[in-house]
Protein backbone atom coordinates (compact mmCIF):
# COMPACT_ATOMS: atom_id res chain seq x y z
CA UNK A 1 0.00 0.00 0.00
CA UNK A 2 2.84 2.36 0.84
CA UNK A 3 4.29 1.61 -2.56
CA UNK A 4 0.98 2.50 -4.22
CA UNK A 5 0.86 5.80 -2.30
CA UNK A 6 4.41 6.54 -3.42
CA UNK A 7 3.47 5.86 -7.05
CA UNK A 8 0.42 8.11 -6.74
CA UNK A 9 2.54 10.84 -5.16
CA UNK A 10 5.17 10.43 -7.90
CA UNK A 11 2.44 10.62 -10.58
CA UNK A 12 1.05 13.76 -8.96
CA UNK A 13 4.51 15.37 -8.97
CA UNK A 14 5.00 14.43 -12.63
CA UNK A 15 1.55 15.81 -13.47
CA UNK A 16 2.42 19.04 -11.66
CA UNK A 17 5.72 19.28 -13.60
CA UNK A 18 3.86 18.65 -16.84
CA UNK A 19 1.31 21.36 -15.90
CA UNK A 20 4.10 23.84 -15.03
CA UNK A 21 5.96 23.04 -18.24
CA UNK A 22 2.77 23.38 -20.31
CA UNK A 23 1.96 26.71 -18.63
CA UNK A 24 5.47 28.03 -19.37
CA UNK A 25 5.20 26.86 -22.96
CA UNK A 26 1.78 28.50 -23.28
CA UNK A 27 3.13 31.79 -21.86
CA UNK A 28 5.98 31.62 -24.37
CA UNK A 29 3.55 31.03 -27.21
CA UNK A 30 1.35 33.93 -26.07
CA UNK A 31 4.41 36.19 -25.84
CA UNK A 32 5.53 35.17 -29.33
CA UNK A 33 2.08 35.84 -30.74
CA UNK A 34 1.90 39.22 -28.98
CA UNK A 35 5.31 40.18 -30.35
CA UNK A 36 4.32 39.07 -33.84
CA UNK A 37 1.08 41.06 -33.59
CA UNK A 38 2.95 44.14 -32.39
CA UNK A 39 5.46 43.82 -35.24
CA UNK A 40 2.65 43.38 -37.72
CA UNK A 41 0.85 46.42 -36.32
CA UNK A 42 4.03 48.51 -36.59
CA UNK A 43 4.51 47.35 -40.17
CA UNK A 44 0.88 48.16 -41.00
CA UNK A 45 1.23 51.62 -39.45
CA UNK A 46 4.42 52.20 -41.41
CA UNK A 47 2.71 51.10 -44.62
CA UNK A 48 -0.28 53.34 -43.88
CA UNK A 49 2.02 56.32 -43.22
CA UNK A 50 3.91 55.62 -46.44
CA UNK A 51 0.67 55.35 -48.41
CA UNK A 52 -0.61 58.58 -46.85
CA UNK A 53 2.66 60.32 -47.68
CA UNK A 54 2.40 59.16 -51.29
CA UNK A 55 -1.18 60.42 -51.51
CA UNK A 56 -0.21 63.79 -50.04
CA UNK A 57 2.69 64.10 -52.48
CA UNK A 58 0.43 63.17 -55.40
CA UNK A 59 -2.06 65.80 -54.23
CA UNK A 60 0.72 68.39 -54.01
CA UNK A 61 1.91 67.60 -57.52
CA UNK A 62 -1.66 67.76 -58.82
CA UNK A 63 -2.25 71.07 -57.03
CA UNK A 64 1.01 72.51 -58.41
CA UNK A 65 0.04 71.44 -61.92
CA UNK A 66 -3.42 72.94 -61.55
CA UNK A 67 -2.02 76.18 -60.11
CA UNK A 68 0.45 76.38 -62.99
CA UNK A 69 -2.30 75.75 -65.53
CA UNK A 70 -4.54 78.40 -63.95
CA UNK A 71 -1.62 80.81 -63.86
CA UNK A 72 -0.97 80.27 -67.57
CA UNK A 73 -4.66 80.74 -68.38
CA UNK A 74 -4.97 83.89 -66.26
CA UNK A 75 -1.78 85.29 -67.76
CA UNK A 76 -3.17 84.72 -71.25
CA UNK A 77 -6.43 86.40 -70.25
CA UNK A 78 -4.58 89.40 -68.80
CA UNK A 79 -2.49 89.71 -71.97
CA UNK A 80 -5.63 89.61 -74.13
CA UNK A 81 -7.28 92.28 -71.97
CA UNK A 82 -4.12 94.42 -72.17
CA UNK A 83 -4.04 94.10 -75.96
CA UNK A 84 -7.71 95.03 -76.23
CA UNK A 85 -7.15 98.02 -73.98
CA UNK A 86 -4.09 99.04 -76.05
CA UNK A 87 -6.23 98.96 -79.21
CA UNK A 88 -8.77 101.30 -77.62
CA UNK A 89 -6.20 103.91 -76.51
CA UNK A 90 -6.09 105.87 -79.79
CA UNK A 91 -9.88 106.00 -80.04
CA UNK A 92 -10.24 106.95 -76.38
CA UNK A 93 -7.53 109.61 -76.67
CA UNK A 94 -9.21 111.04 -79.75
CA UNK A 95 -12.56 111.14 -77.97
CA UNK A 96 -11.00 112.93 -75.01
CA UNK A 97 -9.26 115.48 -77.24
CA UNK A 98 -12.49 116.10 -79.14
CA UNK A 99 -14.41 116.55 -75.91
CA UNK A 100 -11.82 118.90 -74.43
CA UNK A 101 -11.43 120.88 -77.64
CA UNK A 102 -15.16 120.90 -78.29
CA UNK A 103 -15.98 122.17 -74.82
CA UNK A 104 -12.99 124.38 -74.42
CA UNK A 105 -15.04 127.62 -74.73
CA UNK A 106 -16.83 127.15 -71.46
Amino acid sequence: MKELLNEISQAERQAEQIRISAAEEARGMVKSVEEACAASARQSQRAARDAASRLVEEARVCARDEIHQLSVEKSAQRELMRQLAQRRIPKTAAALVERIVGHGDR
